[in-house]
C-alpha cells in the first residue's frame, strides 16, 4: 500500500482533479452540470458539496476566538492536518473559468513556477485510503527534487534531472523510472509551456485556491495533473492525482522556503557500487 501510494504520487501515475471518487468524471459531465463559466456556482446539496464530480481542495479554517479566559496561541498544525481539513465555506465561491479567459491564469502559473529555482519545506502525502505520510522536501529546478519520508517509513525519493529513484531501506531496493514519465517532469520544468508541453483542460478558482488541470501532450504520462496554487500569492501549494482506477493521491506542501542555497549532492542517489567507485 505504501509503495502504491508513492508511485501514484510521484511515478507513473495518471493524474486528475478529484480527491475521492469511485470513477473519473469526464469533462463533458462537468460541463453539463457545472455553472456558467466565469460565474460563482450555486451551492449544491449537502454540507460538503462542491462542483459536480470535483472535490474542493482542502483549506484551513480559522479557529474561533476564545470567549472565556485567553488561552495560549495555538501552534501551527502539521501539514497532514491542514491537508485533510474540511473545506472552508461552501461551493458558492467556486468560479469555473471560461477557456477564453485562461491565458492570464496560465501565465501567472508559469511565472510562479519559473520564479522558484530552489525551495525546501515539508510535505504531506494523502493517499486514496486516507492514510497520510509526511516528510521533508528539497527542490532545485530544472529536474531535481528530493522527498525524505519521516520514520517509520524507510522511503527516500530523489529526482536527479533524468530519473526518479525510489529507495526503500526496509526492502533494500532502489527502483528508477524516467523523470519524463512522472508528474515531476512537469512540476520541475524550469519554464513550462502550457501550449506545447501540456494541454490545459480546466481552470477553477476558489477564494483561497486556484486549480489548473493539464494533460501531458507527449503521451509519456497518462491521465491528468492538477496544480494547486494560492491565488493571493501565486505560490504552488501542492498537486492532486488519480489513476485510471480512481485511486487518488494528493501532495500538500507546507512551510516552503525559496531562494536557498541547496547542495547538488542532495539530488543524487548513488548505488552502493557507484559510491565505492568514487572512493
Amino acid at each position: 500500500m505504501l509503495m502504491n501510494g508513492i508511485f501514484l504520487a510521484l511515478a507513473t501515475l495518471p493524474l486528475a482533479l478529484q480527491y475521492a471518487a469511485p470513477a473519473i468524471v469526464t469533462l463533458q459531465q462537468v460541463s453539463e452540470t457545472a455553472p456558467a463559466t466565469g460565474r460563482a456556482a450555486d451551492p449544491p446539496a449537502g454540507p460538503d458539496a462542491t462542483a459536480p464530480g470535483i472535490a474542493r481542495p482542502p483549506a484551513v479554517t480559522a479557529l474561533p476566538e476564545a470567549e472565556a479566559e485567553p488561552e495560549p496561541a495555538p501552534t501551527s498544525p502539521p501539514a497532514s492536518a491542514r491537508a485533510s481539513a474540511p473545506p472552508a465555506g461552501t461551493a458558492t465561491d467556486l468560479i469555473v473559468i471560461d477557456p477564453a479567459d485562461w491565458p492570464p491564469y496560465l501565465e501567472r502559473a508559469r511565472s510562479a513556477l519559473a520564479r522558484v529555482v530552489t525551495a525546501q519545506g515539508r510535505f504531506a502525502q494523502i493517499n486514496h485510503d486516507g492514510s497520510v505520510l509526511e516528510g521533508d522536501f528539497a527542490l532545485r529546478r530544472p529536474g531535481r527534487m528530493r522527498f525524505d519520508y519521516d520514520a517509520p517509513s524507510g522511503i527516500l525519493i530523489v529526482a536527479d534531472g533524468a530519473t526518479v529513484a525510489i529507495r526503500d531501506t526496509d526492502l533494500e531496493t532502489v527502483d528508477r523510472v524516467p523523470l519524463s514519465s512522472t508528474p515531476l517532469g512537469v512540476l520541475l520544468d524550469d519554464d513550462i509551456d502550457f501550449g506545447a508541453e501540456v494541454e490545459t483542460l480546466r481552470v477553477l478558482q476558489w477564494s483561497d485556491q486556484l486549480a489548473i488541470t493539464v494533460q501531458d501532450l507527449s503521451g509519456d504520462v497518462e491521465g491528468m495533473l492538477t496544480l494547486l496554487f494560492d491565488p493571493r500569492t501565486d505560490s504552488l501549494t501542492g498537486w492532486q492525482a488519480v489513476d485510471t482506477e480512481g485511486l487518488t493521491t494528493r501532495i500538500a506542501l507546507d512551510n516552503v522556503r525559496t531562494g536557498l542555497r541547496i547542495s547538488p549532492a542532495l539530488f543524487r542517489l548513488d548505488e552502493p557500487e557507484d559510491e565505492e567507485d568514487e572512493r
